[in-house]
């Protein structure tokens, strides 16, 4: 995998014994489609929620993701949650 900011190739998430080493944040995005489910047969109401339809995947490094112009990027384009908020 590559960062899709910088290009540069990413490594896993190292695990050892006491800690972890992340060397990129991935980010799953797409068209969202709302689906209903109508469950008002069974008496459990009517639920929806939002499928991702073409989902993108944004990998960002550790480099880039301390770059605040990346970080206002990502802020702006995906919101909070784009931010893990």
């Amino acid at each position: 995998m590559r960062c899709s900011h910088c290009g540069r190739e990413v490594m896993p998430t190292i695990h050892t014994k006491d800690s972890y080493t992340v060397d990129y944040y991935s980010l799953i995005t797409g068209n969202l489609v709302p689906v209903i489910l109508d469950g008002t047969e069974t008496g459990e109401g009517t639920f929806q929620y939002y499928k991702i339809e073409q989902i993108t995947e944004i990998i960002t490094c550790v480099s880039c993701w301390r770059n605040p112009e990346i970080k206002k990027k990502i802020a702006i384009e995906f919101g909070e949650y784009g931010l893990g908020g």
